[in-house]
């Protein structure tokens, strides 16, 4: 493996062209690379969403933070396009998933404050499965929440603990070629996989096999 090239530059501007604290980062189809800026609690103001390429051209930003506002920030997460190229940004301090096309255009959230997922808490890491579904960790509940892409609870799974299968604040999570689920169980100091079944009928809660 050989360094091919850095882009973007620390340019500690709260707006405009320049990384502060870049956390998270997706492509479009287009490749265009979105990189989510979380900032550090001594200096919020430059929390946003950034749109640039690998050719280091600059498309704009948006999802200013902090903001109470559905559009807006306050402790994003992790980022990632559907299979419809909405992108995904979870809110663990909003305790929401907020959707925005690849323009930068707010559609919709889910969480606290809105009308679907009301009870959403501290969500983290997310990524899609091939059915469309997004799979979102809860850290604080040490859970899993399988989402169709209209906002219903497909399935639930996951629970506090340490035992095999259970879950200690978790954070990151992704699929494989084959739908297996793997979580990034933080407190347990370890890597859980979760079986490929996909649940079909909104609302079928149960685990995976572990």
């Amino acid at each position: 493996m050989q360094y091919v090239k850095s882009i973007g530059l620390n340019s500690n501007q709260q707006i405009g062209r320049g990384f502060n604290h870049p956390y998270d980062i997706a492509f479009s189809e287009n490749n265009r690379i979105y990189v989510l800026n979380r900032m550090y609690p001594q200096s919020t103001d430059g929390i946003r969403v950034q749109i640039c390429d690998f050719d280091d051209e600059w498309y704009g930003e948006f999802g200013h933070g902090p903001g109470d506002t559905n559009d807006k920030f306050l402790v994003p997460v992790c980022i990632g396009f559907n299979d419809e190229e909405k992108l995904y940004v979870t809110d663990e301090s909003h305790h929401q998933i907020k959707i925005f096309d690849r323009d930068g255009s707010f559609i919709e959230a889910w969480g606290r404050n809105t009308s679907k997922i009301t009870d959403l808490e501290a969500p983290s890491g997310i990524c899609f499965d091939s059915a469309g579904n997004a799979l979102v960790v809860q850290q604080f509940k040490g859970s899993i929440l399988r989402i169709s892409n209209d906002g219903n609870i497909v399935q639930t799974f996951g629970e506090p603990g340490s035992e095999p299968g259970a879950l200690n604040l978790p954070w990151g999570i992704c699929t494989d070629n084959k739908d297996n689920i793997y979580v990034a169980d933080w407190r347990n100091d370890r890597i859980q996989k979760y079986d490929s079944v996909i649940p079909r009928k909104a609302g079928r809660r149960g685990p995976p096999k572990y």
